[in-house]
């Protein structure tokens, strides 16, 4: 019996002393589980009820959290797919034709079998929107920077780029999903000078696509401004988007300098755009809800938003705003669980009527205490504007950004930011409505992202991350920071002031002034370290200095 174990591999004895070495583990395990259940169970016994009523708080956030962060992987997750069946609906006619004739390079000796073939080979490609023959495919993102997409006739071959179509425009959205379509985007002016400098060097928006794919899709190619903010429609509902755009330009045009509060322009944008829905029969789509929303807020950053409209599209502000704006719009449990998780509703913000500007603000107990406090108040403008006044980036050293500063945390004001890259500039904020596109024009735009076509993020850390470096810079003086766009700029990139969901924090000073507005754990948005905001009088000062 032995020598038929041995044979065979198998020792009986041994084989047993493992069984009994994983039965006993499994015994030590369920016993370890046993033992923190029952002391779990006599914890929770020995506490009162409100010590209960805590823990069973705190589980429940907890459960929130995750169902929230679970929530927003798989919206990234749809969108991501969305992109993809995009791209390959893009390019599939050059994929068919090229992939023929790659599977003809790859024959043996390079020997063409068929006619078919040779005409293959030899077929001059026609681009969509142009009558030249060519042998590469470009794309042109708004910084006036190409992305050639090549393919080669022969393996040691280069691409020739081609010229640019007449004037293709770039769509907002596709099939509900935003979409920044960066294979048909012609760029409005340069902007390389803006990358000039200490600060970093220019984003690589170079490559070819397939590379881009093979890379990993989730990767959005950013896109920078030129002199302006364009975008595009769908040829359905055009007309009535411009009667939308014209009828919010009227409004706002004449109203500007009336009576009208900031928060009662807010009510009626949304009204007016709950009015176009119905209209079109769009109250169910998102894709109609997205561009009713773009074009108002075009006329809103241009006639009375009290921020700088590139605030609001160059930063994360716009899409978060746009996801509250479809909740006001659609008023649903549906609507609200499509919103990132800070900007779910609370139950007194569904329970209770209040001002739509409330809803704009990121932090929920912040807007539950200004409902209690200053909904339908003729203060609650003047509360936004200080807010957004003493909104601010930290750093971890201000002394790596700052000349004369000692060592150590710090944060500076991001309205100041923001004014410091449209000093110099003059002219008005310009909006233009032809045939199916809407353009927003100011100079200040140049060089900065275009974070209106993001994707919506997808970050749980609201108000709570120190900004992290992006690339090099040199320590420059505060004065030549307010001074000079270019520098201001050049922070914008290196400290990533675009992700305003989390970079931004509040000053300690706001609650100062507001104590009413305090709430529990409200120094977790604070920012911490030496006060580098200026304030509005200096603000105002400093425009005027720069106008003279």
């Amino acid at each position: 019996m032995t020598s038929n174990s041995k044979k065979h591999g198998v020792d009986p004895t041994e084989k047993r002393r493992n069984r009994n070495r994983v039965s006993q583990r499994n015994f030590r395990e369920r016993r370890d589980r046993y033992v923190k259940e029952l002391e779990e169970r006599v914890n929770t016994l020995g506490m009162n009820e409100v010590q209960r009523d805590a823990k069973l708080l705190q589980e429940n956030a907890a459960l929130r959290t995750v169902l929230h962060k679970t929530r927003s992987k798989l919206e990234r997750l749809q969108t991501e797919i969305e992109e993809l069946c995009a791209a390959m609906d893009i390019y599939s006619d050059l994929g068919n034709i090229h992939g023929e004739r790659l599977q003809a390079y790859a024959k043996p000796d390079g020997v063409v079998e068929s006619a078919l073939d040779a005409m293959l080979l030899d077929r001059p490609r026609t681009d969509r929107g142009s009558t030249n023959t060519l042998e590469s495919d470009t794309s042109h993102v708004d910084n006036g920077v190409q992305i050639e997409i090549g393919f080669a006739e022969e393996s040691d071959s280069i691409a020739q780029p081609r010229s640019a179509p007449q004037r293709q425009e770039c769509p907002l959205t596709y099939e509900g999903i935003l979409l920044p379509d960066h294979a048909n985007c012609v760029g409005i002016d340069a902007v390389d000078p803006y990358f000039t400098g200490p600060g970093i060097s220019p984003p690589q928006l170079h490559g070819d696509f397939f590379d881009f794919l093979g890379s990993g899709f989730s990767t959005i190619p950013i896109e920078t401004f030129g002199s302006s903010l364009l975008v595009s429609f769908g040829q359905g509902d055009v007309r009535l988007l411009q009667a939308l755009y014209f009828m919010l330009d009227r409004e706002f045009a004449a109203s500007q300098h009336a009576s009208l509060s900031l928060s009662d322009h807010i009510d009626k944008v949304i009204a007016m755009v709950r009015d176009y829905l119905k209209l079109v029969g769009g109250l169910s789509s998102y894709t109609q809800t997205s561009q009713a929303c773009m074009t108002a807020m075009v006329v809103f950053a241009r006639y009375i938003s009290p921020l700088p409209a590139t605030m609001w599209f160059t930063s994360y502000c716009y899409q978060l705003v746009e996801r509250v704006m479809f909740w006001q719009v659609h008023r649903t449990a549906d609507c609200s669980r499509s919103s990132i998780p800070a900007y779910e509703p609370s139950a007194l913000q569904l329970s209770t009527k209040h001002s739509s500007l409330i809803d704009w603000i990121v932090l929920a107990p912040l807007r539950d205490r200004l409902i209690v406090n200053y909904n339908k108040s003729r203060n609650l403008d003047k509360v936004f504007v200080d807010l957004m006044k003493h909104t601010v980036i930290e750093v971890s050293d201000l002394s790596k950004i700052l000349t004369g500063v000692s060592e150590g945390p710090g944060y500076l004001g991001v309205w100041n930011l923001f004014n410091a890259m449209n000093l110099g500039f003059h002219e008005e904020t310009r909006a233009v409505c032809k045939e199916n596109t809407i353009e927003l024009f100011h100079d200040a735009f140049a060089g900065l992202i275009q974070m209106h076509k993001m994707p919506p993020p997808d970050d749980t850390w609201v108000c709570q991350v120190t900004c992290s470096e992006n690339g090099f810079w040199q320590p420059v003086s505060f004065g030549d920071l307010m001074g000079s766009p270019q520098i201001a700029k050049q922070l914008y990139h290196f400290l990533r002031v675009y992700d305003s969901h989390k970079h931004w924090k509040i000053d300690p000073m706001f609650y100062e002034i507001y104590p009413e507005l305090k709430y529990e754990a409200f120094e977790a948005s604070c920012a911490q370290g030496t006060n580098y905001r200026l304030t509005s009088s200096w603000v105002e000062l400093s425009s005027q200095m720069q106008s003279m």
